[in-house]
């Protein structure tokens, strides 16, 4: 599709992952393609569309790391990638893309520190939210997010711990109780035929 220009289809029940057809359009100047369910990661051929100025991927289900390549697209201005589940850092590179105006990252699963270089210095924090690993910037300092994590992993292993000495003790308690259950009907069996005996030898002496 050498002359396709515009390509909006967002809000549809698109699956699977991204065409790369659709990265074979060297005039693609706008690509829509959120409140889709497009899947599977984002191919560093993307930065093939070099006249690209709008890229909205939002409301998906991208995984994968963010390509470094994106920061490569000397015209992108705006670049939405919020709500999706991308993993990582922040390319460092992000800030020094010539053109990039607005981003939106929100709602992923990046982490690591915020890079604060060019335009993203600038960048509004709600634009970030829902990344509970990134850190630095105009978010909170590194320091804490690593603190919190560290409490984080603390006190999953405690769970851990909690439910491994819990485990133990139920299995103890129910053997416990079998063996002294056992141990007590092993009495009484006695008990009853010691009796028994007792009994018919005293009816014999009649």
């Amino acid at each position: 599709m050498p002359n396709l220009q515009t390509l909006v289809v967002s809000n549809n029940d698109f699956s699977g992952d991204i065409p790369t057809r659709f990265l074979d359009s060297p005039a693609l100047s706008v690509l829509d393609l959120s409140f889709n369910s497009f899947s599977g990661e984002l191919p560093e051929s993307i930065a093939s569309c070099q006249k690209l100025v709008n890229l909205n991927l939002s409301h998906k289900q991208l995984t994968g790391e963010i390509p470094k390549s994106v920061a490569r697209m000397s015209m992108l201005s705006v670049l939405d990638l919020s709500n999706n589940s991308f993993v990582g850092k922040i390319p460092d590179s992000f800030g020094s893309s010539p053109a990039l105006e607005t981003v939106n990252l929100s709602y992923n699963q990046l982490e690591g520190p915020f890079p604060d270089n060019g335009m993203l210095r600038t960048i509004n924090a709600n634009d970030l939210v829902g990344n509970d690993g990134l850190c630095g910037g105009v978010l909170k300092p590194c320091s804490n997010v690593r603190a919190s994590s560290s409490a984080r992993k603390k006190v999953h292993v405690r769970h851990i711990v909690f439910g491994f000495l819990f485990g133990v003790c139920v299995i103890l308690t129910f053997g416990i109780a079998a063996f002294t259950g056992r141990w007590l009907y092993q009495r009484w069996f006695l008990y009853e035929l010691q009796f028994h005996h007792q009994n018919l030898q005293v009816g014999n002496r009649f």
